[in-house]
């Protein structure tokens, strides 16, 4: 293996645009994307149906397996200009910042796609209800 595996939500458009995000600034041969939803991620990450798609996830090199804010940091490193901001979120009380930024992020990608039907997130699916649910 000569290339990192992103491994990312194909339903996600949120999760696509960091795809194409990722591509531009890595270059489009420096990594290879493949869904979450394939059953060699699930059998090799040991995902089962409600983890699958909670975070993304990243296969080394040397086939270190990442997730969540460690992939991102892990990828953002890559890129020369980053590394010294990659470095900051790498500080104890930054890095912890940044993990939980993720985890509130990857909730809530429903809602930054813009299928929000009220101006706030009810229960903690990262889904909105409607109103008629709300009561």
């Amino acid at each position: 293996m000569n290339k990192p595996w992103v491994l990312y939500n194909r339903d996600c458009k949120v999760c696509r645009r960091a795809v194409w995000v990722t591509g531009f600034l890595l270059g489009r041969g420096y990594v290879n994307f493949v869904p979450l939803q394939k059953d060699w991620v699930r059998k090799l990450f040991s995902l089962t149906a409600d983890t699958l798609l909670e975070e993304m996830k990243l296969l080394t090199v040397d086939r270190s397996k990442l997730g969540g804010a460690d992939a991102v940091l892990y990828l953002a490193g890559q890129v020369f200009w980053m590394k010294p901001i990659v470095a900051i979120m790498e500080l104890p009380l930054i890095r912890d910042w940044v993990h939980k930024t993720y985890r509130w992020v990857a909730r809530k990608r429903y809602c930054l796609e813009g299928g929000c039907a009220l101006p706030g997130i009810v229960g903690d699916t990262g889904r909105f209800q409607n109103r008629k649910q709300l009561g």
